[in-house]
């Protein structure tokens, strides 16, 4: 268990104390249950901010990474955002090169997307497949992304749908996810095509809530995705 797990298990007391103290794990995480309006606490995003910033002038790389998050989503503050994504990210590039997979993760999805204001597939996919290799399951969702879109390599979706695939099994359960499995089996996308499995991992989706018109042209040739919830009148 990291460090940030071992406290967020902690009651409230115990990691106001320890944030007070001036322990970063603790700053973060009283940050994160303001954030989110946790554990009792009224959601406060500028008592977030403060605990953060806190962690983050220690030097610690989560602190600045969800610094970055606030400033851009929630404080419509891009050069403050970009700022702490830049010094996140250096920070974490130290952490990657010493192999630690979620420090990878971090800065393949930190090129990918240009949070400092450097978009670079190249150096997204050389920190991604480092992560995905290791196990990390949103870094294999990121990387069959980049073989499906043919970003940065030569388009293979039978490798994105192999990348997508893996992701799911380690534990990644978003819906988007989902939705491309069931796509790439629906079409035939790397892989013959499969109603059966299409049709279940669309279900899967729509059970988080994601649908397309896949989903509506699954459910108009081989019926609902939840026909236990359909009425007969």
């Amino acid at each position: 268990m990291n460090p940030e797990s071992e406290v967020r298990e902690q009651s409230l007391e115990e990691i106001q104390l320890k944030a007070e103290e001036g322990d970063a794990n603790a700053q973060i995480s009283l940050g994160e249950l303001y954030f989110t309006g946790r554990k009792s606490l009224q959601r406060d995003l500028s008592a977030a901010l403060k605990w953060y910033w806190l962690a983050a002038r220690q030097g610690n790389a989560h602190g600045q990474w969800m610094l970055g998050g606030l400033y851009r989503h929630h404080r419509r503050n891009e050069a403050k955002a970009q700022e702490w994504y830049r010094i996140a990210a250096e920070n974490y590039r130290k952490e990657a090169e010493r192999g630690d997979a979620h420090a990878q993760e971090r800065l393949g999805f930190y090129y990918a997307q240009g949070l400092g204001g450097e978009q670079d597939d190249a150096k997204a996919l050389h920190w991604s497949r480092l992560a995905a290799e290791k196990g990390d399951c949103f870094s294999q969702s990121l990387l069959g992304d980049y073989y499906a879109q043919g970003r940065g390599v030569t388009k293979d979706e039978a490798q994105a749908l192999r990348w997508y695939l893996r992701a799911a099994d380690g534990g990644y359960s978003h819906g988007l996810l989902y939705l491309k499995v069931g796509e790439f089996y629906w079409e035939g996308r790397g892989t013959p095509k499969d109603s059966v499995k299409a049709r279940e991992w669309l279900r899967r989706a729509a059970e988080r809530g994601i649908r397309n018109k896949v989903t509506d042209q699954v459910e108009s040739l081989l019926g609902p995705l939840f026909p236990e919830k359909v009425t007969h009148i």
